[in-house]
């Protein structure tokens, strides 16, 4: 089950781990400056480029032995970053992964469909 869209708390917010997440009713708010730095943007560009549509988010509850953890994974570009969390907000695991350019993307999705056989 998924929860509303994250949000991103502004500059105000702590870039450290501890409260860096909190898990609300509503959703869940992040720090912008943990944020950015994950993504690899200026954070004072970070709330512009969501509202673009240039960043995303998907916030997925965990099922049986991930019960109570929630796991937010964040888009932008060639670049992912996941964060697991649990229900207090502290950070479990996190991961980035940076797919690389555009071009290489894209030769490897030809490559793919070219050894698709009908």
């Amino acid at each position: 089950m998924a929860l509303p869209a994250n949000r991103v708390a502004g500059p105000e917010a702590s870039h450290r781990n501890a409260g860096a997440i909190a898990v609300e009713a509503d959703g869940v708010v992040i720090d912008g400056a943990l944020l950015a730095t994950l993504l690899g943007v200026p954070t004072p560009d970070l709330q512009a480029l969501m509202r673009e549509g240039r960043i995303t988010s998907t916030c997925e509850e965990g099922v049986a032995e991930h019960h109570g953890q929630l796991r937010l994974t964040f888009f932008h570009g060639n670049r992912r970053a996941c964060i697991s969390i649990d229900r207090s907000g502290r950070i479990l695991t996190q991961s980035i992964i940076d797919f690389g350019s555009q071009s290489s993307l894209a030769s490897s999705r030809r490559n793919a469909k070219a050894s698709v056989s009908e």
